[in-house]
């Protein structure tokens, strides 16, 4: 015959505690809006060295584009720096409304073509993008 060995009390608790969904890890982080992910666009702009004001980042904190490869800090500089103005042109969502889109026009004068940052809709995962896009894009967005 097999005998039944009751746990104690505090063992049963224990566990049921242990069980029960921890509320603080089920919220989640909501949206960033329009003018959220153009601020956290343009410190991006600024920090990674596309505009006219100096940077102090290292080497290693540099977030290298697609298809930029380097070997210093300073070719990375020389490439980047003063390309774009440190304001950003517009934001609006894509890929089905799961990443935002920022604009930045370039400091030479190109009608109508921009560089554009990325980013998901909660601000992570930011990079610049390999491509130009047409200004008209975001116009559309701010028209909407």
């Amino acid at each position: 015959m097999i005998k039944f060995f009751p746990l104690p009390f505090f063992m049963v608790i224990f566990f049921l505690s242990a069980c029960t969904p921890n509320e603080t890890a089920v919220k989640t982080k909501a949206k960033i809006s329009a003018e959220e992910a153009k601020k956290l666009a343009e410190t991006f702009v600024k920090e990674q060295a596309y505009t006219n004001r100096k940077t102090n980042l290292s080497f290693k904190d540099f977030k290298l584009e697609e298809n930029e490869f380097a070997s210093d800090k300073d070719g990375i500089l020389k490439i980047r720096q003063n390309t774009l103005f440190d304001s950003a042109y517009g934001a609006r969502m894509y890929l089905h409304q799961t990443r935002w889109a920022v604009g930045f026009e370039y400091t030479d004068d190109i009608p109508n073509i921009c560089r554009w940052v990325s980013m998901d809709t909660l601000g992570n995962d930011i990079k610049m993008e390999p491509t130009d896009t047409n200004l008209e894009w975001f116009d559309m967005a701010k028209n909407n």
